[in-house]
């Protein structure tokens, strides 16, 4: 293998914007903490409120 130009390992963590509707909470989170919906439905990304638990979609970046 010859890599021509190295990448930075840290771009391709991706990171993802939440905003719960039900207490007001905002975070992010990263790929490693998200749930994402299975290959055969919608694909959506979503976790848990760290507040209030409810269930919340990422924004869009």
């Amino acid at each position: 293998m010859f890599i021509m130009n190295s990448g930075d390992p840290k771009k391709s963590a991706a990171s993802y914007r939440f905003s719960c509707k039900n207490c007001g909470c905002e975070w992010m989170a990263e790929r490693k903490e998200v749930k994402i919906t299975p290959p055969c439905l919608p694909y959506e990304v979503y976790m848990q409120c760290p507040n209030c638990r409810k269930t919340v979609e990422a924004k869009e970046n």
